[in-house]
Protein backbone atom coordinates (compact mmCIF):
# COMPACT_ATOMS: atom_id res chain seq x y z
CA UNK A 1 0.00 0.00 0.00
CA UNK A 2 1.30 3.44 -0.95
CA UNK A 3 1.61 6.25 1.57
CA UNK A 4 -0.38 9.47 1.12
CA UNK A 5 2.80 11.16 -0.07
CA UNK A 6 3.46 8.44 -2.67
CA UNK A 7 -0.17 8.58 -3.84
CA UNK A 8 0.00 12.37 -4.13
CA UNK A 9 3.25 12.15 -6.11
CA UNK A 10 1.62 9.67 -8.50
CA UNK A 11 -1.47 11.89 -8.90
CA UNK A 12 0.69 14.93 -9.72
CA UNK A 13 2.66 12.84 -12.24
CA UNK A 14 -0.59 11.63 -13.85
CA UNK A 15 -1.90 15.20 -14.08
CA UNK A 16 1.26 16.36 -15.83
CA UNK A 17 0.95 13.51 -18.33
CA UNK A 18 -2.63 14.49 -19.26
CA UNK A 19 -1.70 18.18 -19.38
CA UNK A 20 1.15 17.55 -21.81
CA UNK A 21 0.00 14.66 -24.00
CA UNK A 22 2.16 13.49 -26.88
CA UNK A 23 -0.97 13.55 -29.07
CA UNK A 24 -4.20 15.46 -28.79
CA UNK A 25 -5.32 18.17 -26.42
CA UNK A 26 -4.76 18.46 -22.68
CA UNK A 27 -7.43 16.91 -20.45
CA UNK A 28 -8.00 19.79 -18.02
CA UNK A 29 -10.85 18.08 -16.18
CA UNK A 30 -8.84 14.94 -15.44
CA UNK A 31 -5.80 17.01 -14.46
CA UNK A 32 -7.88 19.15 -12.11
CA UNK A 33 -9.37 16.10 -10.37
CA UNK A 34 -5.91 14.54 -9.93
CA UNK A 35 -4.35 17.76 -8.65
CA UNK A 36 -7.16 18.43 -6.18
CA UNK A 37 -6.88 14.85 -4.89
CA UNK A 38 -3.11 15.26 -4.57
CA UNK A 39 -3.48 18.50 -2.62
CA UNK A 40 -6.03 16.88 -0.30
CA UNK A 41 -3.52 14.10 0.42
CA UNK A 42 -0.75 16.68 0.89
CA UNK A 43 -2.71 18.84 3.35
CA UNK A 44 -0.26 19.85 6.07
CA UNK A 45 2.74 18.53 4.13
CA UNK A 46 4.08 21.93 3.03
CA UNK A 47 7.18 21.33 5.17
CA UNK A 48 7.62 17.63 4.36
CA UNK A 49 7.09 17.88 0.60
CA UNK A 50 7.11 21.60 -0.26
CA UNK A 51 8.09 21.19 -3.91
CA UNK A 52 5.38 18.63 -4.59
CA UNK A 53 2.74 20.88 -3.01
CA UNK A 54 4.11 23.82 -4.97
CA UNK A 55 4.04 21.99 -8.32
CA UNK A 56 0.49 20.81 -7.61
CA UNK A 57 -0.66 24.36 -6.75
CA UNK A 58 1.02 25.97 -9.74
CA UNK A 59 -0.40 23.44 -12.19
CA UNK A 60 -3.86 23.56 -10.59
CA UNK A 61 -3.81 27.35 -10.97
CA UNK A 62 -2.98 26.98 -14.66
CA UNK A 63 -5.68 24.30 -15.13
CA UNK A 64 -8.33 26.42 -13.40
CA UNK A 65 -7.27 29.45 -15.44
CA UNK A 66 -7.55 27.48 -18.69
CA UNK A 67 -11.09 26.43 -17.72
CA UNK A 68 -12.21 29.94 -16.81
CA UNK A 69 -12.34 29.25 -13.06
CA UNK A 70 -10.73 32.58 -12.29
CA UNK A 71 -11.29 32.72 -8.51
CA UNK A 72 -9.72 29.29 -8.06
CA UNK A 73 -6.90 30.19 -10.45
CA UNK A 74 -6.07 33.34 -8.48
CA UNK A 75 -6.12 31.42 -5.19
CA UNK A 76 -3.72 28.77 -6.48
CA UNK A 77 -1.40 31.25 -8.25
CA UNK A 78 -1.08 33.17 -4.98
CA UNK A 79 -0.58 29.98 -2.98
CA UNK A 80 2.09 28.86 -5.45
CA UNK A 81 3.92 32.17 -5.15
CA UNK A 82 3.74 32.03 -1.34
CA UNK A 83 5.11 28.48 -1.35
CA UNK A 84 7.87 29.44 -3.79
CA UNK A 85 8.91 32.27 -1.53
CA UNK A 86 8.73 30.14 1.64
CA UNK A 87 10.79 27.41 -0.04
CA UNK A 88 13.56 29.86 -0.95
CA UNK A 89 12.63 30.21 -4.63
CA UNK A 90 13.49 26.71 -5.83
CA UNK A 91 15.02 26.61 -9.30
CA UNK A 92 12.56 24.02 -10.63
CA UNK A 93 9.61 26.44 -10.55
CA UNK A 94 9.64 29.76 -12.34
CA UNK A 95 8.05 32.45 -10.19
CA UNK A 96 8.26 34.96 -13.02
CA UNK A 97 6.04 32.75 -15.17
CA UNK A 98 3.56 32.36 -12.30
CA UNK A 99 3.53 36.13 -11.81
CA UNK A 100 3.01 36.68 -15.54
CA UNK A 101 0.06 34.25 -15.60
CA UNK A 102 -1.42 35.97 -12.54
CA UNK A 103 -0.96 39.39 -14.18
CA UNK A 104 -2.74 38.14 -17.30
CA UNK A 105 -5.61 36.87 -15.14
CA UNK A 106 -5.94 40.28 -13.49
CA UNK A 107 -5.86 42.00 -16.90
CA UNK A 108 -8.67 39.77 -18.23
CA UNK A 109 -10.72 40.59 -15.12
CA UNK A 110 -10.16 44.32 -15.62
CA UNK A 111 -8.36 44.58 -12.26
CA UNK A 112 -5.80 47.04 -13.59
CA UNK A 113 -4.25 48.03 -10.23
CA UNK A 114 -3.46 44.38 -9.41
CA UNK A 115 -2.34 43.76 -12.99
CA UNK A 116 0.17 46.62 -12.84
CA UNK A 117 1.31 45.73 -9.28
CA UNK A 118 2.02 42.15 -10.36
CA UNK A 119 3.97 43.34 -13.41
CA UNK A 120 5.92 45.77 -11.21
CA UNK A 121 6.86 42.92 -8.87
CA UNK A 122 8.24 41.07 -11.88
CA UNK A 123 10.13 44.15 -13.00
CA UNK A 124 11.69 44.67 -9.55
CA UNK A 125 13.08 41.16 -9.41
CA UNK A 126 16.72 40.91 -10.42
CA UNK A 127 15.96 37.87 -12.50
CA UNK A 128 13.66 34.90 -12.58
CA UNK A 129 13.85 32.39 -9.71
CA UNK A 130 14.91 29.63 -12.07
CA UNK A 131 17.95 31.77 -12.89
CA UNK A 132 18.77 32.67 -9.26
CA UNK A 133 20.95 29.60 -8.78
CA UNK A 134 23.43 31.13 -11.21
CA UNK A 135 24.17 34.40 -12.97
CA UNK A 136 21.57 35.61 -15.47
CA UNK A 137 22.32 34.97 -19.10
CA UNK A 138 21.97 37.78 -21.61
CA UNK A 139 21.64 35.11 -24.28
CA UNK A 140 18.41 33.70 -22.88
CA UNK A 141 16.04 34.75 -25.66
CA UNK A 142 12.83 33.68 -23.92
CA UNK A 143 13.65 35.53 -20.71
CA UNK A 144 14.64 38.63 -22.67
CA UNK A 145 11.36 38.42 -24.63
CA UNK A 146 9.36 38.34 -21.36
CA UNK A 147 11.37 41.28 -20.01
CA UNK A 148 10.76 43.37 -23.14
CA UNK A 149 7.01 42.60 -23.05
CA UNK A 150 6.98 43.59 -19.40
CA UNK A 151 8.71 46.90 -20.08
CA UNK A 152 6.31 47.64 -22.96
CA UNK A 153 3.29 46.90 -20.77
CA UNK A 154 4.53 49.08 -17.93
CA UNK A 155 5.03 52.06 -20.31
CA UNK A 156 1.29 52.11 -21.09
Amino acid sequence: RMTDLEQARELVRESLVVLHPTKGLPDYFRAEVSLREALALLQGCEYRAPLLVLVACDNLAWVCDAQGKEADAETYYLRSLALQQAAGWPPIVCDELTLLKLAQLYARQGRQALHRATLRKMELQEHCSCRRAGPPSDEDAELNRVRSLLKETLKR
